[in-house]
């Protein structure tokens, strides 16, 4: 592609921002895969687009019916009486849709800007068709291309999804100029790259050219991998070479929203198992690092008292994550399905549309089913197997940590019972030797009470001839006491710590 900045012409201008607000099933309710988004945000979205383009206050909500019972899959919700008796035209291209006109001032010249907005509801979505641009009318006059900055001022279309991917999707469309209809798709993919240089501010990456085809009879070009959205944008840059492509671009704006509806459905889906995929890998190293630090718990592979405590106040938390885990793998496997009936749908769709044209050339729209559908069933499964896997081996690891806990509280009550029988057994060793100890200094203290056998040396002669024994009772008492003490422990020291009597 030339480097060399070339100013060049189109006619007819416009974008279209095709955008939906996806709303879960009412039977999915799990905390795992819910979006905290405003249910009124596509409302706000197209609002400040509007206001920000028309440059005064617009409220879409005054010309919704919100409450419009569906006759079937798809509705259109705009109402039709809150529109002003002059702005109904046939001009415009979808019928009911809500009309919008204006004018921009560019390079000192007013130029007239015309759309449409089209809400309707899908299924329990709402979606919205918003277009704005320089209206094709005869002898209109060829714009410069950096017009195209008016119609996206302070990046409005792409602010709007601040809050989260909802499936927006950019087609930017003009007519070719007399003089680039035989341009071949190379040629057209300089003035398709001049296009987003100028519809976008100075400072904003514009995402790479994905794939280039035909839809309608008029080349297009699409920029931004779904792989990579939302970050890469998801820009289509289409140019009218005839009025059969602009007819049936409007003629099957039913179609075409359907089909774009399932295609934001599969790329959110994609997002949401990518999401669910790094909560759960997360959740998975916390298990797995609490068991880790389970496992090291005791030493000389036994457990203490406080380890056991430990290991099961832990326990206590690990049921918690692994209901986490669990709800995570069934978002996991939600977002699978609904990828896969969304595939169907968007199949369906795309046959309905090739029927309603007869030998109209729709490969490019088949692009998505054909070559990335199998990019995005090769992660899903690739994580599921992964997580199905994790699951068991933590499943595992837990009934073995628990089994590990009775094992190690059945060892330490044996070695309680044992250590309290020995301790009985010490005790009764003790107060055996002690009774025997008290025995021998009875016995002894009866042998030696009579005065006769007192020892010499403690008997004293009084003046008047008589004898006296002052100190010999206190003697013997303290001599029968220390008797028994030492036979005491010379019997449980020595006679009762034998084994031969230990296990008598």
């Amino acid at each position: 592609m030339s480097n060399n900045h070339i100013n060049h012409k189109i006619l007819a201008p416009s974008v279209h921002f095709l955008a939906f607000n996806l709303q879960e099933s009412d039977i999915i309710k799990l905390k795992a895969n819910r979006r905290r988004i405003s249910k009124d945000w596509l409302w706000e979205a197209c609002d400040n687009i509007v206001s920000a383009l028309m440059q005064n206050q617009f409220n879409i909500k005054n010309y919704l019916n919100l409450n419009k019972e569906p006759s079937n899959f798809y509705v259109n919700i705009s109402n039709t009486k809150s529109f002003a008796p002059h702005t109904k035209s046939n001009k415009f291209y979808i019928p009911d849709a809500i009309p919008l006109q204006s004018k921009i001032l560019f390079k000192s010249k007013l130029l007239i800007i015309e759309g449409f907005a089209y809400p309707v509801r899908i299924n329990n979505s709402y979606g919205l068709w918003l277009n704005i641009g320089v209206p094709n009318e005869v002898g209109i006059e060829k714009v410069d291309i950096e017009f195209l900055r008016n119609l996206n001022p302070n990046n409005c279309f792409f602010a709007a999804d601040e809050k989260g991917y909802s499936g927006q999707t950019i087609i930017l469309t003009s007519w070719l100029a007399p003089e680039d209809m035989r341009k071949n798709n190379q040629q057209l993919e300089e003035i398709a790259y001049e296009c987003l240089k100028n519809f976008f501010p100075d400072d904003y990456k514009i995402p790479p050219l994905n794939r280039v085809g035909e839809i309608f009879g008029s080349p297009i070009f699409q920029y931004g991998l779904e792989k990579e959205l939302p970050s890469s944008g998801n820009i289509f840059v289409c140019f009218f070479r005839s009025y059969k492509t602009q007819n049936r671009f409007y003629q099957s704006h039913t179609l075409l929203l359907n089909l774009f509806f399932y295609r934001a459905q599969i790329i959110k889906n994609f997002q949401d198992v990518k999401r669910n995929s790094r909560s759960l890998e997360k959740i998975h190293t916390k298990i797995v690092g609490e068991i880790n630090s389970l496992l090291k718990l005791g030493k000389n592979n036994t457990l203490s008292k406080d380890d056991l405590n430990q290991l099961q106040f832990k326990l206590k938390r690990l049921p918690f994550r692994a209901h986490q885990y669990q709800e995570f793998k069934a978002a996991l496997n939600i977002s699978k399905n609904q990828i896969d009936r969304s595939i169907d749908k968007y199949k369906i769709t795309l046959e309905r549309l090739a029927n309603q044209f007869e030998y109209e050339n729709l490969s490019f729209l088949e692009t998505l089913i054909n070559t990335n559908w199998p990019f995005y069933q090769e992660r899903i499964e690739a994580s599921i197997l992964y997580f199905e896997n994790g699951s068991r081996l933590i499943d595992n690891a837990v009934s073995s940590i628990r089994g590990q806990i009775a094992i190690e509280q059945t060892e330490l009550s044996s070695r309680r019972l044992e250590a309290q029988e020995e301790n009985d057994r010490t005790l009764q060793q003790r107060i055996t030797a002690l009774g025997f100890g008290l025995s021998v200094g009875g016995i002894l203290s009866q042998i030696i009470a009579n005065e006769k056998f007192a020892p010499s040396f403690i008997v004293i002669k009084n003046g008047d001839g008589t004898v006296s024994y002052p100190y010999y009772y206190i003697t013997a008492t303290v001599f029968c006491v220390l008797v028994g003490f030492i036979c005491a422990f010379i019997v449980d020291k020595v006679i009762l710590s034998f084994p031969w009597f230990k296990k008598g």
